[in-house]
């Protein structure tokens, strides 16, 4: 009977090792993405020789990976990454690797608005100017090119960056996954924005200064709306703080008239890109949840003036539709903040206000609450917001010199104020 062999030591050859009768390789690929690739090496018997051989493949794969000049089919041609591989250097362009991306990654992985905008901007921004460009060819100098040439035109670096954003996720998801070696992003800078869209930007962010309405203006707004419906969500936004599209998301189960509090849990968002048509808001709306980062879910106490309003919509919309507001021209629910705005604008105009865009009526709210000695607290709590950071950062002009109280009660009868007269 012959001697058996032993099995070689597996620990003095780095990255291979034994499973069963089978050799097996492993390494990082791609380089940095921290994940680890296993080949199994077919029909070699395990043995010294063997393994010695197997270590020096993993060797040289590592110098090539390093050097950045590893191919998948130099080693293996008939892994699943060499075809992919392949297929690029056979003429793989960006409109390929943004149609895969999406197909295959964001389709399952991203919120519908999300897919439907990153969707919007390669088919209608990226596509016509890059998507013919090989993927290896690829350098982000063509995106700085674009960019400078729309920077010229005053598009802003936001909008800039939302364009590229499904472009910027493809590279990162094809790196990750094995299918380029290179993401040209990773030291990628934005060129500078001209003196017109500094300007420009200048400009939004003194639009958006803290510009709230006094109790005289929101009166005055509350009567003079053309149409009921009108009123009451603008009475309604006033007195409750809630954000536009979480006024358009509310549900009448969402109302608790009885502890005289309302649930905050969702918000109806636009799908920006693709146009409603003839309104057919119900089946093209998107649902989500509050906004992300802040407290979310939350209850809100439904003061006089936000009772009033709920009870002059009951007879409006309590019986017909799940939603408790709607816009009176089509009676049917609200759909983005653009249409309410349009209707906000006119109500200014009838009743003689300075038009301010609908989100400072949930500033206007804060900073009421606050100016009359309300708790910083339980005003970030009402707001959704998980402390009063913010509060504290945006309304500390309207915060006054106060003593703060454990609990809650409020410290003013709100009864008198936010009635329609």
């Amino acid at each position: 009977m012959g001697r058996r062999e032993s099995l070689p030591e597996v620990k003095k050859y780095s990255g291979v090792e034994v499973r069963g009768k089978n050799i097996r390789i492993k390494f990082v690929w791609p380089k940095g993405a921290g994940k680890q690739q296993r080949i199994t090496l077919k029909g070699m018997d395990v043995n010294d020789k063997n393994m010695k051989y197997a270590f020096n493949k993993v060797q040289s794969i590592k110098r090539e990976i390093d050097l950045g000049v590893f191919e998948w089919s130099n080693h293996f041609p008939d892994h699943p990454l060499a075809k992919t591989e392949l297929k690029a250097n056979a003429g793989y362009t960006v409109a390929d690797l943004l149609d895969d991306y999406l197909k295959e990654y964001a389709r399952s992985r991203k919120e519908g608005i999300t897919l439907d905008n990153y969707t919007y901007r390669a088919e209608q921004h990226l596509k016509p100017y890059i998507g013919d460009i090989p993927v290896n060819d690829f350098k982000t100098a063509h995106v700085v090119k674009w960019a400078t040439q729309l920077g010229d035109k005053n598009v802003s670096r936001v909008t800039l960056k939302s364009y590229v954003a499904p472009l910027r996720a493809a590279f990162k998801w094809a790196r990750q996954n094995g299918r380029i070696s290179n993401n040209p992003f990773v030291d990628f800078e934005w060129p500078e924005e001209t003196r017109a869209v500094k300007r420009k930007q200048a400009e939004k962010r003194k639009q958006k200064r803290l510009d709230v309405f006094n109790e005289l203006e929101i009166n005055a707004l509350v009567k003079h709306c053309k149409r009921e419906q009108e009123a009451n969500i603008i009475q309604f936004g006033f007195w409750t703080g809630l954000r536009p599209e979480e006024l358009f998301a509310l549900h009448w189960e969402d109302i608790d008239l009885v502890s005289n509090t309302v649930l905050v849990n969702k918000a109806k968002i636009y799908r920006r890109g693709f146009k409603v048509i003839d309104y057919e808001v119900e089946e093209r709306e998107e649902i989500k949840g509050v906004k992300t980062g802040e407290l979310g879910e939350r209850e809100v106490l439904l003061l006089p003036g936000a009772l009033q309003a709920i009870q002059a919509q009951r007879q409006w919309t309590a019986t017909m539709r799940k939603f408790v507001f709607h816009n009176p021209w089509w009676n049917k629910s609200w759909t983005n903040t653009n249409q309410f705005a349009n209707r906000f604008k006119e109500c200014c105009l009838s009743a003689g206000v300075r038009y301010r865009r609908p989100y400072m009526m949930r500033h206007t709210y804060a900073s009421m609450m606050l100016k009359h000695g309300e708790d910083e607290g339980w005003v970030a709590r009402q707001m959704g917001h998980v402390d009063t950071t913010m509060i504290r950062k945006v309304y500390r002009e309207f915060i006054p010199d106060a003593d703060h109280v454990n609990g809650y009660r409020l410290k003013n009868d709100w009864s008198i104020s936010g009635t329609n007269n």
